[in-house]
């Protein structure tokens, strides 16, 4: 790579051996033979991080705008950054994330060009929390999942994506369940504001009655009064579904405009 570029490299120190494949990111981008597990906004893809290591996953995010390669540079965290440090943190505070391994930088002229974060590959029976009706040992589960809201909401623990497919989770012989949780940019630590906390509430049920049984759930963890917190989880539902509504009328109004339609 030329000299007009800067690379920052940050390798969990347990995990010295990762340093490599970062550096080869840093200096080519996706190695040839990456095993692609998502291609969207962003791009996941599976490699081979060497020995004592194994499979890793790359998380390689999306070339930022001009505006937001400065804003990245010079005055807030890349995503990447943020995911690593988070996960650290979370770990830290006895929570489950794959294990973090390493973030890179690529930068020139003060403008972020592109950046990786790299973490442990889950086992392959992990699953995810889309489509409850589906689950299986579902009231188990979300009793589950209720106890895991309030270990995060009284740990102050802000989890701002905390959407079914962000949630994963395992079951083991004993039929306890663990938890995992990925896509970790977008987090907060500390917060003490109830009502934000119960934000969570707005994106991982999908419709009014698992509203009522997540609800439930956390509850019966919490102590809380069902009631309450069944009234509290529906307001911050119906809110998340008004503001995503209006969005798609919106979108829907500037296309009509845009193409010259009434």
């Amino acid at each position: 790579m030329k000299n007009r570029y800067k690379t920052r490299i940050v390798v969990n120190p347990q995990y010295p051996g990762v340093g490599k494949l970062a550096e080869l990111l840093a200096l080519d981008g996706e190695p040839a033979g990456a095993r692609v597990i998502y291609d969207g906004r962003n791009r996941l893809y599976v490699v081979d991080g060497g020995e004592g290591v194994g499979e890793v996953v790359v998380k390689d995010f999306h070339r930022p705008s001009f505006v937001n390669s400065l804003v990245y540079t010079n005055l807030r965290k890349s995503k990447a950054r943020r995911s690593y440090e988070n996960a650290m943190e979370l770990r830290r505070l006895g929570f489950g994330t794959p294990e973090p391994y390493a973030y890179v930088e690529v930068s020139s002229g003060g403008r972020l060009l592109r950046s990786y974060y790299l973490c442990a590959l889950l086992s392959a029976d992990h699953r995810d929390m889309r489509y409850f009706d589906k689950q299986p040992h579902l009231p188990e589960l979300l009793d589950a999942l209720g106890h895991e809201m309030v270990r995060l909401h009284r740990a102050g623990v802000l989890v701002k994506d905390f959407s079914p497919g962000n949630v994963l989770y395992v079951r083991d012989a004993e039929g306890v369940y663990h938890f995992s949780h990925v896509d970790l940019n977008r987090m907060e630590f500390g917060v003490k504001s109830h009502s934000r906390l119960m934000g969570n509430f707005r994106a991982m049920p999908c419709t009014p009655d698992e509203v009522d049984m997540l609800a439930a759930a956390y509850a019966h963890a919490s102590g809380d009064d069902v009631a309450a917190v069944t009234a509290e989880a529906h307001a911050q539902f119906d809110a998340f579904w008004r503001q995503v509504n209006r969005k798609r009328r919106l979108k829907k109004a500037l296309k009509r405009l845009t193409s010259g339609r009434e």
